[in-house]
């Protein structure tokens, strides 16, 4: 109650996983919120009262302290790509919700004779992850009363997290041996990014494992790194293509999907991450408001590593950073 989060850090570090965590921790309601899918009051609404009945705690109306229409249990509603929230949502939707001496969210059912109800949201912490703190709505983000940076999994520990994440697979079942931190390790040098490191190359290598007892860890991890054409540098094809391309010159990332020849979407899931993790010398590209993903100098030298030419200096984050 009144400690509300702001977690910013590139994609896939497990922000998610550790709220669930926190919430489950605490007992208390934990409500996962698409930002992009939130276009009213009256939908978060809808997607809160959902979770309350799967936690067991429907909502009925009920005069709270504040003389609302609803009074909501304790929960944390956590946004995800929060920077994706509707602009009239973080300009006005939320803010009287989410200020700790008002907390009174006021909805509007659908429709023009729509009526509307209030609710007490005083139990609610609320917490929003992006990875572009500066397309946040100011007064929105001043709610967000402890802004956390969250650092990226270092060497260190993201063998330690890889290992943690395929122990949880091997004891749900999915697979039947269990990696050594050894494998884990070299399942770190392929992919940077927890989440695609866990799910994606690293649950692949285990299942090859499976597959060709006989080979060793370094054997399984090349077999499934050429499956999904990632060199011995760590970057897939897509991303090479994505370096390239940007190393000409900056783009608008909703076409970055024409440069693959693929939707967006799916470069934003599982090839940007990676390429904007701040590890092993990442990130290697940026977002640069005004002009798009821009390569940064990290990225210059991931193209230079493979002899792919460049546009040089002027085509990179930094630069355009330094002429604001």
């Amino acid at each position: 109650r009144g400690n509300n989060f702001g977690l910013y850090c590139p994609p896939g570090q497990g922000k998610t996983f550790i709220m669930k965590r926190v919430a489950a921790t605490i007992e208390i309601i934990f409500v996962f919120v698409q930002s992009p899918s939130i276009d009213c009051n009256y939908t978060l609404f809808e997607t809160i009262s959902a979770e309350c009945k799967k936690f067991g705690t429907p909502l009925v109306p009920c005069k709270s302290p504040k003389n609302c229409d609803f009074y909501l249990p304790p929960m944390l509603v956590f946004f995800d790509e929060a920077h994706k929230l509707p602009v009239g949502m973080m300009k006005g939707g939320l803010l009287n919700a989410m200020e700790p001496d008002d907390c009174v969210m006021v909805v509007k059912e659908p429709g023009q004779k729509g009526a509307s109800f209030t609710v007490d949201c005083t139990n609610v912490c609320w917490c929003a992850a992006t990875t572009d703190r500066g397309d946040l709505f100011d007064a929105f983000e001043q709610r967000l009363l402890n802004p956390i940076q969250w650092n990226p999994a270092s060497a260190k520990e993201l063998p330690i997290m890889i290992k943690a994440g395929l122990d949880r697979k091997r004891q749900d079942g999915e697979v039947t041996i269990e990696a050594p931190i050894e494998a884990c390790e070299l399942i770190a040098k392929y992919q940077k990014v927890p989440r695609l490191a866990i799910h994606r190359f690293g649950l692949k290598v285990v299942q090859q494992k499976e597959y060709s007892p006989n080979d060793s860890w370094e054997e399984s991890c090349l077999s499934v790194a050429k499956m999904l054409n990632i060199d011995e540098g760590g970057l897939s094809k897509r991303q090479i293509t994505l370096l390239t391309s940007l190393g000409q010159r900056p783009i608008a990332e909703a076409r970055l999907g024409d440069v693959c020849g693929c939707r967006t979407k799916e470069l934003q899931k599982h090839e940007l991450p990676g390429l904007q993790q701040y590890y092993d010398g990442g990130p290697f590209v940026s977002s640069v408001s005004g002009r798009g993903m821009c390569i940064t100098e990290s990225g210059l030298k991931q193209l230079e590593k493979r002899g792919i030419s460049h546009g040089g200096h002027k085509v990179t984050a930094e630069y355009f950073e330094s002429r604001r």
